[in-house]
């Protein structure tokens, strides 16, 4: 399993180019773990539901906090939860 953060995974993915038509967005919100400053998601324009669809990297579930880490093992995940 790789090692990387929210921020180092988002913003190379955001300023990929994709499709001339997508629309690309980088979403910034408060974490909600302890320890936490910022989360760092991607956000894609979905045409067939006019929804923003947001993916990011994230610990895996259950993980807990102990310190603060620069990278992490995690794992991508689809949607906000």
């Amino acid at each position: 399993m790789n090692k990387s953060n929210c921020l180092l995974w988002a913003v190379p993915r955001w300023i990929a180019r994709g499709r001339p038509e997508q629309e690309r967005y980088l979403v910034i919100r408060w974490s909600r773990i302890p320890w936490g400053f910022l989360h760092f998601l991607v956000g894609e324009m979905d045409p067939a539901t006019g929804q923003i669809q947001v993916t990011s990297y994230k610990p895996p579930p259950g993980h807990r906090k102990t310190r603060p880490a620069f990278t992490f093992a995690g794992s991508v995940t689809e949607g906000d939860h």
